[in-house]
């Protein structure tokens, strides 16, 4: 009787006890949410000091890396101011020349989960410096409309940490990046899950059987 007792609570704590669904990623294109899902907390790149052009600039925790390119090189603002539209706060940001069907590549010192940007484009007004900029990571992928001298926010919470994110926009624009948050964010704890039409069988299953084993109990005595 014990045995069976035993299997009635093992059905009833398994149904209760129903894992919750994982985290899903998420996209914005709106800075003011992603700042209220948790972007507020994490560490910030606002590309203001000058710099001398190069293939590979070094940040606070990140690389940024322009590969594919002829010219390949990541620029200053502040030493080379030909992207104004690409200024969102401060006195810079930082760009590059797509010359080519070239990348843009964040690598980060470690893992994170969080990223949010702005993105700029333009050509000398060439209509060829708007479209859709392709964006890539552990997270998946990703598309961003540009429009000429507009800059655009992009970002992700992903429900698994990447440590790279790479930009493709094969129009050969200029590109430029300006306030830069990265990092992670503990996603809060998930709600008690409600169980599910299997669950709820197994659990009045799981209380008839240790109904039964009482009875027979009460019987035996």
């Amino acid at each position: 009787m014990q045995q069976v007792q035993r299997a009635g609570l093992a059905f009833v704590i398994g149904a209760l006890l129903s894992a919750p669904a994982a985290a899903a990623t998420s996209f914005y294109t709106n800075e003011a949410a992603f700042l209220a899902a948790g972007g507020a907390t994490l560490s910030f790149e606002g590309f203001n000091a000058p710099r001398a052009g190069a293939a590979l600039q070094n940040y606070a925790g990140f690389t940024l890396g322009e590969l594919a390119g002829s010219s390949n090189s990541i620029q200053s603002s502040r030493s080379n101011n030909v992207l104004p539209a690409g200024l969102v706060e401060g006195a810079g940001y930082v760009f590059y020349d797509d010359n080519g069907n070239s990348r843009a590549v964040f690598s980060f010192d470690g893992t994170i989960n969080a990223f949010g940007i702005f993105v700029t484009s333009n050509f000398d007004g060439v209509p060829g410096a708007q479209g859709d900029m392709e964006i890539t990571g552990g997270f998946g992928s990703d598309t961003l409309g540009l429009t000429i001298n507009q800059p655009r926010f992009w970002g992700v919470i992903a429900d698994a940490p990447f440590s790279t994110i790479t930009f493709t926009m094969p129009l050969e624009p200029l590109v430029a990046f300006d306030a830069l948050r990265h990092g992670t964010i503990v996603p809060p704890s998930p709600p008690a899950a409600v169980p599910e039409p299997q669950s709820w069988a197994l659990l009045l299953l799981g209380f008839a059987l240790v109904g039964f084993a009482r009875r027979r109990r009460r019987a035996a005595a």
